[in-house]
């Protein structure tokens, strides 16, 4: 803001100076009378210029200003992403290790559903960009189908093989819906699913 105070300063300055320059060369054609006409065009038309850079500045600030708020709410949402996919393939591999105990099988059920309302608190519709969306909705639904596992295997320890196929493919789609909200947002997709 402070430069572009500056550069008003400077534009009014040569204004002034060719309003005086204009004044002299009117006065050597001997046409001082018409004066304050040019004085006034010339004014006008500085004005109208002005006019149209400053509009043109201040849309391009507020452009910049949504550019980063939804910079910002990307990040933040896949922040969620990262940990709702990392507790679906962290309950995923904890149930398929041998005689998994109930009260850490509880635990991760909890974070599912940690998950599930932070996923439901940002709204399809809010996501900047349709890639980043989809996959966001993709990822609420894996979320919601492994918490559904986790709770299966705490009714039915006698977890069957069909049941961790399921529930592996659950996982599976949270990953892909990570991969595609980092690819949808121009994430370098290995760097994150190296964290997972």
């Amino acid at each position: 803001m402070k430069l572009t105070t500056i550069w008003i300063v400077w534009l009014f300055l040569a204004i002034g100076s060719l309003g005086g320059a204009l004044f002299v060369l009117l006065d050597a054609f001997d046409a001082k009378k018409d004066a304050a006409a040019w004085v006034q065009a010339v004014g006008s038309v500085a004005a109208i210029l002005i006019a149209i850079w400053m509009a043109n500045k201040q849309s391009q600030e507020r452009i910049e200003i949504v550019r980063k708020q939804e910079n910002e709410l990307l990040k933040k949402i896949y922040g969620v992403a990262k940990y709702a996919a990392q507790v679906s393939v962290n309950t995923f591999v904890y149930i398929n290790q041998e005689h998994p105990e109930a009260t850490i099988v509880r635990k991760f059920l909890g974070a599912l559903r940690e998950c599930e309302i932070l996923s439901r608190e940002v709204s399809f519709t809010q996501v900047p960009l349709s890639e980043v969306a989809l996959g966001w909705l993709e990822l609420r639904h894996a979320i919601s189908d492994v918490r559904d596992h986790a709770e299966r295997y705490l009714e039915d320890p006698a977890f069957d093989n069909r049941d961790r196929y399921y529930m592996e493919l659950a996982k599976n789609r949270a990953i892909n819906a990570l991969r595609r909200m980092a690819e949808g947002a121009g994430t370098d997709v290995p760097e994150i699913l190296a964290t997972i």
